[in-house]
């Protein structure tokens, strides 16, 4: 019936709320061990790609937050640690935080206004980003040229983070 899912709905959204503390309340407890795993499950990955001869590179996708609002109360602080976690261990990290801002227009969002994932005008900016990322980083060829490198370019755009030199 209606009335039966519309309890149960209503019932899921203050279970959910219940469990994910909002941003004006995170729970330090959970933050700090939800972070230990998530360190944990990072540093192994890292450790078994480079076992593989597998390059790790971490991409960091930012909330809608992040690209409208300019700040993620919740989401800015993770993404901090994640980014000096990979500095730690030499892992070059992709911050789309900077390429996606710049891209915002009036007429093509970013990501879509009611679910908040990206839109196909936010995933070409992110394709165009990541492309000239893996470029510079000697991963993937110029698609113009066949070239592994940019003659005479030698600074990454702000958010392509190149790991710290061992």
């Amino acid at each position: 019936s209606h009335l039966m899912n519309f309890v149960r709905r209503w019932w899921a959204a203050k279970e959910f709320s219940r469990l994910f503390a909002t941003a004006e309340q995170p729970d330090p407890v959970c933050e700090e061990r939800a972070w230990r795993l998530t360190r944990s499950i990072l540093a192994a990955w890292v450790e078994r790609a480079r076992d593989r001869g597998i390059r790790p590179l971490i991409v960091m996708i930012p909330s809608w937050n992040q690209i409208y609002v300019g700040r993620d109360d919740k989401v800015d602080p993770r993404t901090e640690r994640v980014i000096a976690l990979a500095r730690a261990r030499g892992v070059p990290v992709i911050d789309l935080r900077q390429a996606l801002r710049a891209g915002t227009q009036p007429r093509e969002p970013v990501f879509h206004p009611r679910d908040r994932h990206l839109t196909p005008y936010g995933h070409r900016l992110v394709a165009a980003f990541l492309q000239e990322c893996l470029f510079l980083m000697k991963v993937i060829p110029d698609p113009r040229r066949g070239e592994r490198r940019a003659p005479g370019r030698d600074t990454f755009p702000d958010g392509c983070i190149a790991p710290v030199s061992s």
